[in-house]
């Protein structure tokens, strides 16, 4: 069946830390090429789209929350300058624009996909993977500018 197969990695490397230290001792089974080879390219394809946009969720997510929480703690935040407040504002609202774009840009490539255009969907992917990775990298920073700028005050 193809839903155990999925799940079965997950249940083996999850069972490392919940089993008693004498069942461990036992070789682990791993997933065989027949349970691999089960699983149709249509569900591949699926779950590949489903991590995806999972994915894409969670940028926006937590670029959008950070925007939100800094909009809403900016006049408790008085260790840290307004200008620095500011441009962690910025980063952040430039990390929910990057995330979905992203999420544009992946559905560039679904649509090359489905025309059978090899060289676009490639090109669309990586732009999206790109954007993924920048809005990820947004997200961190907004957190570096203020923690720099609240830092290099309290020195």
């Amino acid at each position: 069946m193809i839903l155990p197969a999925t799940y079965k990695p997950l249940a083996i490397n999850l069972g490392i830390f919940f089993l008693p230290k004498i069942q461990q001792s036992r070789p682990l089974p791993r997933l065989n090429r027949q349970e691999i080879d089960a699983m149709s390219e249509a569900y591949q394809l699926e779950l590949i789209r489903s991590y995806a946009s999972a994915g894409l969720t969670a940028v926006v997510t937590i670029n959008s929350g950070a925007l939100i929480a800094g909009l809403s703690q900016a006049r408790n935040i008085d260790f840290v300058p307004p200008a620095a407040i500011a441009a962690a504002l910025l980063v952040w609202a430039l990390g929910v624009t990057a995330g979905v774009a992203s999420w544009g840009a992946a559905f560039r490539g679904v649509v090359a996909n489905a025309t059978a255009d090899r060289a676009t969907q490639m090109r669309w992917r990586n732009i999206a993977i790109r954007l993924f990775h920048i809005s990820l990298s947004l997200f961190l920073f907004g957190f570096l500018v203020i923690s720099v700028t609240a830092l290099s005050l309290a020195s």
